[in-house]
């Protein structure tokens, strides 16, 4: 079972090169995360968790 800590839809870029940051809306301490991306649109190059 996993609790949604954070969900969001059509998030715009200006450019495909440009960082972002994203809080976590309902932080907390939990063992594991999983991040899910959906839908088409473009690539991910890196993702990093700052807590």
């Amino acid at each position: 079972m996993w609790t949604d800590l954070d969900r969001r839809s059509a998030e715009p870029f200006s450019w495909d090169r440009r960082t972002r940051v994203f809080p976590v809306r309902a932080p907390g301490r939990y063992a594991h995360y999983r991040l899910v991306f959906a839908g088409e649109g473009g690539r991910l190059a890196e993702v990093e968790l700052i807590s």
